[in-house]
C-alpha cells in the first residue's frame, strides 16, 4: 500500500532536519573540547636548572712570615703555596715597605738586590727588619703574604735562635758560666732571670731589693763567678734607694745570704745628686780579677779626673783572705799605695756603660759621648792607671786646653 506524504509531514521532517543542522557544529566543538575522554592532559615537563660551575679557590701561603738571614748574603727567603684546583702557582712582590731591596723568581726565590749588612741598613726604619709583601696568583685569583726578614750578623757564633717575650725593662743580658745553654738577663726592677735561648724558657733566679728605678738606676748589669756552677755567685751593679751605686754579692738559691738582705755589699760609690752616668758594667777579666765600670755621675765629668772619687772610672777588686774583708783593691791598682782610691783602676770616663774583654785580654770600654761623639777605648790590662781625658778630651776632640795627657 502507498502511503501518502502530506504536506504537513513534509513540513515537520523539514523543521526537523534545520535542527539538527543548527545543534551540529555545537556537538562538533563539544566533542572536540573533551578529546573522546574524561583523563586529564598531561603536565608539561620542567626545564632543568644548569649547575654552577664551582668557584675558584685562591692560593693559599704555607711559607712563614718571617725569615732570619745572615749579612753580606743575598738569598733572603724562599715562598711557597698550595692551590686547591691544582693550578700552578706564579709568585711576585705586590708591597711592601722594603720593597724596592728585593727581587724575586715566578717560583718564590726572593733574593736581595744588594747583600745587605747590619752596619749599615737598607730598610725604611733601619733596625735590619726588612718588610715585603709577597703575591701568589693561579692566574685567576691571588693572595698577599706579609714577610718580616731580620738580618743578623755573620761573625762565627752569632745567629737568631729565638724570640723570648715577658720581659719588663731588660737592660742586660750575659754568659751563665759552665753552661752554655743558658744566658742571664736582668731587669731594670730587680728580677733575675736565666733564660734558655733555644726555647725562650726562662726561670727567676731571684729579686734584688732596695733600688732606685727612676732615670737609668736600677739593676744595671750582672757578673758570674767564674766558678758559678758550684758556688751560685753572682755579683751586681745596682743602684740603691738612696742612689748610691753598688757592687753586690748574691748567692742564687740563698735568700738569707749574708743575713735579711740576702746580699753583701761588695763595694759603694756615692751619687745621691742625679739619676744618670751610673755606668753598669761588670764584669771578670782574665786575671780573676772582678772589674766594674762607673759614671761620672752626671756632675759635668770634674770627679771622673778626681782620683780619688771612684766616678768615672773603671774599678779592679780582688777577693781578700781575710773572712772579715772578703773582697780588697786589686795588687796592681795604681793607688794601692796612696795618691788615690786604691779600687782605682783606669779614670777619665764620662758614662762606660758597656765593656767586654778582647779574645786577647785587653779591655774594650764603650763611653757614652756627649755631643753625638762616641768613644770607644782599647786598654791592656798590663797598663793601670790609664786616663782617658774625660772631660778635657773626648774621643779625639779637645774640650779644654788645660788638659791630662792622652793614654798612652
Amino acid at each position: 500500500m502507498t502511503k501518502r506524504i502530506t504536506s504537513a509531514r513534509i513540513g515537520r521532517l523539514a523543521s526537523t532536519l534545520a535542527l539538527a543542522r543548527a545543534i551540529a557544529p555545537l556537538l562538533l566543538v563539544a566533542g572536540c573540547s573533551g578529546g573522546g575522554s574524561d583523563s586529564p592532559a598531561p603536565a608539561p615537563t620542567p626545564t632543568p636548572t644548569p649547575t654552577p660551575a664551582p668557584a675558584n679557590a685562591a692560593p693559599i701561603f704555607t711559607s712563614p712570615a718571617t725569615a732570619n738571614v745572615a749579612e753580606n748574603t743575598t738569598a733572603a727567603y724562599q715562598a711557597t703555596a698550595t692551590d686547591a684546583d691544582g693550578d700552578p702557582i706564579l709568585f711576585s712582590i705586590s708591597g711592601g715597605a722594603d720593597a724596592g731591596q728585593f727581587r724575586i723568581t715566578p717560583a718564590g726565590a726572593l733574593r736581595f738586590v744588594t747583600a745587605p749588612t747590619v752596619a749599615q741598613p737598607r730598610d725604611s726604619n733601619g733596625d735590619n727588619v726588612y718588610a715585603v709583601q709577597i703575591g701568589a696568583s693561579d692566574g685567576k685569583v691571588s693572595t698577599t703574604l706579609t714577610v718580616q726578614i731580620t738580618v743578623a750578623p755573620a761573625a762565627a757564633g752569632f745567629r737568631v735562635v729565638q724570640v723570648a717575650t715577658g720581659f719588663t725593662q731588660p737592660t742586660w743580658v750575659g754568659p751563665v758560666p759552665g753552661d752554655p745553654s743558658h744566658v742571664f738577663v736582668t731587669e731594670k726592677g730587680g728580677n733575675i732571670y736565666a733564660l734558655e735561648p733555644a726555647t725562650g724558657t726562662k726561670a727567676l733566679l731571684l729579686t734584688a731589693a732596695n733600688l732606685s728605678t727612676d732615670g737609668e738606676r736600677g739593676v744595671v748589669g750582672l757578673a758570674a763567678s767564674p766558678d758559678y756552677a758550684t758556688s751560685r755567685e753572682i755579683f751586681v751593679h745596682a743602684v740603691a734607694g738612696d742612689g748610691t751605686i753598688e757592687i753586690r754579692q748574691y748567692q742564687v738559691g740563698n735568700p738569707a745570704f749574708n743575713g735579711p738582705t740576702g746580699y753583701r755589699v761588695v763595694l759603694s760609690v756615692p751619687h745621691p745628686g742625679a739619676n744618670t752616668h751610673n755606668g753598669g758594667w761588670i764584669g771578670f777579666g782574665p786575671d780573676g780579677y772582678l772589674y766594674d765600670a762607673v759614671g761620672d755621675g752626671g756632675t759635668g765629668g770634674r770627679p771622673a779626673q778626681d782620683t780619688s772619687s771612684r766616678l768615672g772610672k773603671i774599678l779592679r777588686i780582688a777577693r781578700g783572705t781575710d773572712p772579715a774583708t772578703p773582697f780588697v783593691p786589686a795588687p796592681g791598682n795604681p793607688f794601692v799605695s796612696g795618691g788615690g782610691d786604691p779600687y782605682v783602676f783606669a779614670l777619665g770616663l764620662r758614662n762606660p756603660f758597656r765593656n767586654s774583654f778582647a779574645p786577647d785580654g785587653r779591655l774594650v770600654i764603650a763611653d757614652v759621648g756627649e755631643n753625638a761623639l762616641e768613644e770607644l777605648d782599647l786598654m791592656p790590662t798590663s797598663q793601670p792607671g790609664m786616663n782617658f781625658g774625660w772631660p778635657f778630651m773626648e774621643g779625639n776632640r779637645v774640650n779644654s786646653t788645660n788638659r791630662p795627657p792622652p793614654p798612652a
